[in-house]
């Protein structure tokens, strides 16, 4: 019996066109202008695995960090890098289409090698049990988008060790995830915390004052989406 001939679980076949209507291509291009000596181009985003490019003039990522239970691949598209472990032993220089795993909790840390500029690819995947974990979760959960919600205040860490000094049994998800900087803003519409909006950030970052006023902006312009979309849900 082939594929076409059998018979059809309406329950299964409603879990294969879901998956597959999220099916997309993609396309990489670099920067048009470097405001900062690293740039990252983030092309591919599920809710299981990322993808992006990250392009480094100078320098790369220079402290020694792992990610807890979350495997790493690394390719060079364009120029050299070298990769180091613990300790600073040379884990391998890198040329182009020449790559590296490393495995959650292996630590490590790179630096661009020569003059080209370094493009390089960084894909990751998220633990299945984090993401479980933090799928769905109570108001009074130790969370950055918990204490948003409840607040009605944003918050904003720059830093890993600023989370972990705030909400140290939280740091699984962002550690896996690759993040380093976090804002967490309340969803507020008509007097009522509706939910809130989480955006993480894959290095330290100190997000100045129109920066912030633009979250902000975009977090109410959220929040006022959906209470139109309940309105047209009760009509």
């Amino acid at each position: 019996m082939n594929e076409a001939t059998k018979p059809v679980n309406p329950e299964k076949e409603a879990y294969h066109r879901e998956a597959e209507s999220r099916m997309h291509t993609f396309s990489y291009n670099e920067p048009a202008a470097m405001r900062n000596v690293k740039e990252l181009v983030n092309f591919v985003r599920t809710p299981n695995v990322r993808v992006q490019v990250q392009v480094v003039t100078e320098g790369g990522e220079n402290n020694l960090h792992y990610h807890t239970n979350s495997d790493g691949v690394w390719m060079v598209l364009r120029g050299r890098a070298k990769f180091y472990g613990a300790g600073d032993k040379l884990l391998g220089e890198l040329g182009e289409h020449e790559g590296i795993v490393i495995p959650g909790g292996a630590r490590y840390w790179f630096e661009k090698v020569g003059e080209t500029d370094l493009e390089i690819v960084h894909s990751f995947g998220w633990p299945h049990a984090v993401l479980e974990q933090w799928r769905t979760f109570r108001t009074d959960a130790p969370s950055l988008l918990a204490e948003a919600f409840r607040t009605r205040t944003p918050i904003w860490i720059n830093s890993f060790e600023a989370l972990s000094q705030v909400y140290p049994s939280a740091v699984a998800l962002p550690k896996a995830r690759a993040e380093e900087a976090w804002a967490a803003l309340p969803l507020v519409a008509d007097g009522r915390a509706l939910g809130a909006l989480g955006l993480g950030f894959a290095g330290r970052r100190h997000l100045d004052d129109a920066e912030r006023e633009f979250v902000v902006a975009l977090a109410a312009l959220a929040a006022q989406a959906i209470v139109r979309a309940h309105h047209r849900r009760e009509r």
